[in-house]
């Protein structure tokens, strides 16, 4: 019997194995042969010149290349056959490198943030499509990537308790999954949502290779350009639709006075943190509360059906 096995750099190869990195939102698209077939999962240990070799050719045939891409790869190539040819391990193996000086990338400008108030106008364009707009909602409160929002099941809230359990992410913290606190705004919007049972957001999933599907960039790039933006903010929402409600959440909070510390608790940032931050044990867990307690209440026009169904009944008893 034959089995097929991909190699992975570590640490991903464990993390995936053992699922906590359960979701994969980049464009890696495996051969369609294998498609629903068992794989072996391989920590590969060994490097030589026709694996980086084949790093290097994978971005050449991902397509035409900016002149930013090119010097990224041939730099990201170039350092890791320097690191080999000083190894003892690698050095019989990779001879030293034979690169010309290349040039330094100028530091990326920061993009401008969505405010509230944006947020909150695209929410209301999106409130014929109530998947969409709890989606957003959800991002617009509590600052996770969009592959996290669109993950998030019922099973993971706990309204009572007002806390979120993230079970996927990108940093080395968030592998094992970290809890933070709702925004109270969040909490009483959402007891408002109907029947508790599967995905929160719905509308929108995460196959099995990793590709947000169900419509959600097509629909969210079809509302944003209704919303009236400043010309800096418009160029960061064209460029990241969501990804900018992200960085509103991080930026509002900066306005409101919250610490980088913090924020970076709350979004999952690695900078300064330890696994210990991610529980309601944390030092930080009280200021953590504090913060999202800042979130403010969404306008009026952008609040959904399904919260003002429930704010009628409650003021007809």
């Amino acid at each position: 019997m034959s089995l097929s096995a991909l190699t992975l750099w570590r640490p991903w190869a464990a993390a995936i194995a053992h699922g906590t990195k359960r979701i994969e939102n980049r464009t890696w698209v495996p051969p369609r042969s294998m498609f629903g077939q068992d794989i072996a999962i391989h920590a590969g240990q060994r490097l030589d010149a026709d694996a980086i070799e084949d790093v290097a050719a994978d971005g050449v045939a991902r397509g035409p290349l900016t002149p930013s891409t090119a010097t990224m790869w041939v730099g990201l190539v170039g350092q890791v056959w320097e690191w080999a040819s000083q190894s003892d391990a690698f050095a019989d193996v990779v001879g030293p490198p034979r690169m010309p000086s290349m040039p330094r990338r100028a530091p990326a400008a920061r993009r401008a943030a969505p405010s509230w108030a944006d947020i909150d106008a695209l929410l209301a364009e999106c409130s014929r499509l109530e998947w969409l707009r709890r989606l957003v909602l959800v991002l617009r409160c509590t600052g996770l990537r969009v592959s996290q929002g669109i993950a998030l099941d019922w099973s993971d809230v706990d309204l009572e308790a007002r806390t979120l359990m993230v079970r996927t992410g990108k940093s080395r913290q968030e592998g094992a999954g970290r809890v933070v606190p709702l925004a109270p705004v969040l909490a009483r919007e959402m007891a408002g949502w109907g029947r508790r049972e599967g995905r929160v957001c719905g509308g929108s999933r995460v196959n099995s290779i990793g590709q947000i599907t169900g419509g959600a960039r097509h629909a969210i790039g079809r509302r944003w350009p209704r919303v009236e933006l400043t010309r800096e903010v418009r160029e960061a929402v064209d460029a990241q639709p969501f990804h900018s409600i992200r960085r509103a959440f991080v930026s509002g909070l900066r306005a409101a006075g919250v610490d980088d510390e913090v924020r970076g608790a709350l979004v999952g940032h690695a900078v300064g943190l330890t696994s210990d931050t991610y529980t309601t044990t944390s030092a930080l867990w009280p200021a953590m509360v504090d913060a999202v307690a800042k979130v403010p209440e969404v306008a009026p026009a952008a609040v959904g059906f399904e919260t003002r169904r429930v704010r009628s009944v409650s003021a007809s008893k």
